[in-house]
């Protein structure tokens, strides 16, 4: 494929002028140096093709947000059974039942970022020299993200350190770490934390922000449901 044609197809996409059948087209037959060049991926189930790095609100569908975070296993994968960020954010979520619906949201989000960026080890993303790019990623992720579900900008604080979110996300992550085999922790068979499939991780997820978008609607905030499936 060459340049010029290249830069046909993207502008194309840019303005949504090409179907899914012909970004499935593009992504099978162009070579892989020419995906690379146009900075996308694609999305699922939404189809959309999407730059990461500069997110929109018309690239954010919650079912790509809960369908990528189930696929994305915690820990690099080192747990004696998958298991996924959507789960995670579901139980960080349910924490904070009992206030308002934003917050909850807020929660639920609060590592919605990764279903783009992905989950990556703290020892690389909390080093100086490839940290500062990726928390910048991060920040200009979760505010689209936010904005996208009309959570409040200041309600980020909250997921950083210090915050009450960052907070429970903490003290889930105890639980995690005391749930699995191997990792020397005790924990109350209550309190214990079972992986599941990221089929029903993603039904989870899905669910948890159903009952928030009714819980916005009793309080008068209305519904928001960004989705054009």
């Amino acid at each position: 494929m060459s340049d010029a044609r290249f830069a046909t197809r993207m502008k194309a996409f840019a303005g949504g002028l090409i179907a899914r059948t012909a970004i499935a087209e593009f992504i099978n037959a162009a070579p892989r140096e020419v995906q690379d060049r146009s900075g996308k991926i694609r999305l699922h189930p939404s189809g959309r093709y999407v730059n990461p790095l500069a997110l929109r609100p018309e690239d954010i569908d919650i079912h790509d947000v809960a369908h990528h975070l189930a696929g994305i296993n915690r820990y690099t994968g080192a747990t004696p059974e998958p298991y996924n960020v959507a789960q995670h954010s579901v139980i960080v979520a349910r924490y904070f039942r009992h206030m308002k619906w934003m917050v909850r949201l807020a929660a639920l989000m609060h590592d919605s970022p990764e279903f783009v960026l992905n989950d990556i080890a703290s020892p690389v993303k909390h080093n100086p020299e490839y940290g500062e790019a990726y928390h910048r990623f991060e920040a200009d992720a979760i505010a689209v993200i936010f904005d996208t579900f009309g959570i409040d900008r200041a309600l980020i604080e909250s997921t950083r350190k210090g915050g009450q979110i960052k907070a429970i996300d903490d003290l889930v992550f105890h639980r995690e770490a005391a749930s699995w085999e191997g990792w020397g922790g005790n924990i109350d068979p209550r309190d214990r934390i079972y992986p599941v499939s990221a089929a029903e991780a993603e039904r989870m997820f899905l669910a948890e922000y159903r009952e928030i978008m009714a819980a916005k609607k009793r309080e008068g905030g209305g519904v928001y449901f960004w989705s054009k499936r």
